[in-house]
């Protein structure tokens, strides 16, 4: 895999699928982690997290037939009781509620969850000066370039 690509976030250069969801993934980490340093001080946390992998959503929609149905009845569904790597959509939702309300978490900020004990990121991920340049085309793809309530 390639380092992201900042200056050609939306794939309009060149699409590669597990490049581009990998990059979507390090974005979220990286944009939590700018976040959190922004937030620091305030009481506000800022965290992500991996909810694993749940094969009976959409993610696989642009994938062929075989494929969808392979990891949607045969891992997600067969041997799911056995490779235990799938979730179900509401086992990732009780990952997204977990994190949110765990008073074991309160005061934490700035960090990445797996299967519900923090994780490490990716080196990638910790560039700062890659975080503030995310944050900055966010900003500006959003229409909040102006905006300077939080620097």
């Amino acid at each position: 895999m390639q380092p992201i690509d900042l200056d050609d976030l939306n794939s309009e250069k060149r699409y590669l699928g597990q490049q581009a969801y990998k990059d979507s993934k390090l974005a979220n980490v990286m944009f939590t982690l700018e976040l959190a340093r922004r937030l620091q001080g305030t009481g506000v946390t800022v965290n992500c997290l991996c909810p694993g992998f749940i094969p009976n959503t959409e993610f696989l929609r642009n994938n062929g037939t075989f494929i969808r149905g392979f990891c949607r009845y045969i891992i997600g569904g067969l041997m799911r009781p056995f490779l235990k790597i799938t979730r179900t959509v509401e086992e990732g939702g009780q990952a997204i509620v977990q994190l949110a309300v765990d008073e074991k978490l309160a005061g934490q900020t700035g960090k990445f969850f797996r299967d519900f004990v923090e994780d490490k990121v990716s080196v990638e991920a910790t560039k700062e000066q890659d975080q503030q340049r995310l944050w900055q085309i966010s900003e500006k793809m959003v229409g909040l370039e102006s905006y300077q309530g939080m620097d």
